[in-house]
C-alpha cells in the first residue's frame, strides 16, 4: 500500500511539472513552439542518461541514497523556479479566422469540443501505436539486451536516453559507424520514440488552441500508459514467456523423470529464461506493423490539415 501511494505521488508529480512547464513555455513563445516543446521534451527524455551516468560514477550500493538525491535534487530545482515559470502576456499562437459557431481548426478548443474531432483522435490514436511501439522496447530493453547476449545493460539505458534526447529536440546524427545491430536498433528506436513527444504537443496546440492545452495535452498522454499495458504487459511478455517456456522444455525434456533433485541441483525451479533472437521476433513485428498504422494515420491527419498550416506559417513568415 505505501508503495502504492509513493508511486501515484511520483507519477503526478511528474505530470503536474511537465504540464506547467509546457504550457507557460508554449503561451510565451507561441511562434517557437517546435522547438520550444522539443527542447523540454528533449531534457526529459536526457535525465534519464545523466541520473545513469551519476549513479554509475558513484558506484555506490546504498539505493536509499540514491533515491533521496533523486528525490531532493528535482524538487529544490522546482521550489527555486516556481515564482517565475508563468505565462508572461496574453500570447495567441491560433490561426486566426472568422469565428462562427464552434471553434475551427487552429482556433481555441475545450477537451470536450476536442473529443469529437476526427483529428483529435488521429492524434491520439497515432501516438498509441506509434510511441507505445517505442515504449514496449524500452519497457523490455533489458531482457531484450540479456536474450541476445549483452551483459551490460546499462549502456543501452544511456543510449536510448540520449537519442530519446535527440529525437526530441528533432534532430540527430551518426557520430560514428556503429556495426551492432542491437546499438543500432536503440538508436534508432530512441529517435523515433522522442520525436513523437516533441511533435504531438505542438501539433496539438496548433490545430486546437493554446487556451486548455494542459487538458488536451494530458488526455494524449493517457495514449502511452494504456498502449504499454496492451503492448508490453500483454503482447510483449506473454510472446518472452511462451516462448521461453518452449526453450526450457526442449533443454531439458532428457531429464524429465530426474526428479526434484535434479531439477533444483540444474536451476529449473527458477523462473524461465529465453535466449535469442526469436525471443522477441514476433513481437518485433507486431510493434512494426502498428508503426506502419500509425504512419498512414499521420499521413491522413497531414493531409487533412494541411491549409491549418499553411494559414499558420504564411502568416508567421509575413
Amino acid at each position: 500500500m505505501q508503495m502504492c501511494i509513493l508511486i501515484f505521488i511520483w507519477n503526478n508529480g511528474e505530470t503536474y511539472i511537465n504540464t506547467v512547464a509546457l504550457v507557460s513555455c508554449v503561451q510565451n513563445f507561441p511562434k517557437s513552439r517546435d522547438p520550444v516543446v522539443g527542447m523540454l521534451k528533449g531534457f526529459a527524455g536526457l535525465s534519464g542518461a545523466i541520473l545513469t551516468q551519476i549513479y554509475t560514477m558513484i558506484h555506490s550500493s546504498d539505493h536509499a541514497s540514491l533515491i533521496f538525491m533523486v528525490a531532493v535534487g528535482p524538487a529544490m530545482v522546482v521550489i527555486a523556479l516556481m515564482f517565475i515559470v508563468r505565462p508572461v502576456g496574453a500570447a495567441e499562437g491560433a490561426v486566426t479566422v472568422k469565428r462562427r459557431r464552434g471553434p475551427h481548426r487552429g482556433e481555441d478548443f475545450t477537451l470536450m469540443q476536442a473529443l469529437i474531432k476526427a483529428d483529435f483522435w488521429l492524434i491520439f490514436f497515432s501516438l498509441l501505436l506509434g510511441s507505445c511501439s517505442g515504449l514496449t522496447v524500452i519497457d523490455n530493453l533489458g531482457q531484450m539486451s540479456q536474450s541476445l547476449g549483452y551483459d551490460n545493460t546499462h549502456i543501452f539505458v544511456s543510449m536510448i536516453s540520449i537519442w530519446n534526447f535527440l529525437g526530441r529536440v528533432g534532430g540527430g546524427y551518426f557520430s560514428e559507424i556503429i556495426v551492432r545491430a542491437m546499438y543500432i536498433g536503440t538508436l534508432l528506436i530512441g529517435l523515433g520514440y522522442g520525436a513523437h513527444w516533441a511533435i504531438v504537443p505542438a501539433a496539438a496546440s496548433e490545430l486546437f488552441g493554446l487556451k486548455k492545452l494542459g487538458a488536451l495535452y494530458n488526455f494524449l498522454t493517457l495514449a502511452n500508459p494504456a498502449g504499454s499495458l496492451v503492448f508490453s504487459s500483454l503482447i510483449a511478455s506473454s510472446i518472452y514467456d511462451r516462448e521461453a517456456e518452449r526453450q526450457a522444455h526442449g533443454n531439458n525434456y532428457h531429464i524429465h523423470n530426474g526428479g526434484p533433485f535434479f531439477s533444483g541441483m540444474l536451476g529449473l525451479n527458477e523462473p524461465s529464461k529465453c535466449e535469442g533472437s526469436i525471443c522477441y521476433f514476433l513481437t518485433s513485428m507486431i510493434m512494426s506493423g502498428f508503426c506502419v498504422v500509425a504512419v498512414v494515420l499521420s499521413m491522413i491527419l497531414v493531409h487533412r490539415t494541411k491549409i491549418v498550416y499553411a494559414n499558420l506559417y504564411g502568416k508567421s513568415r509575413s
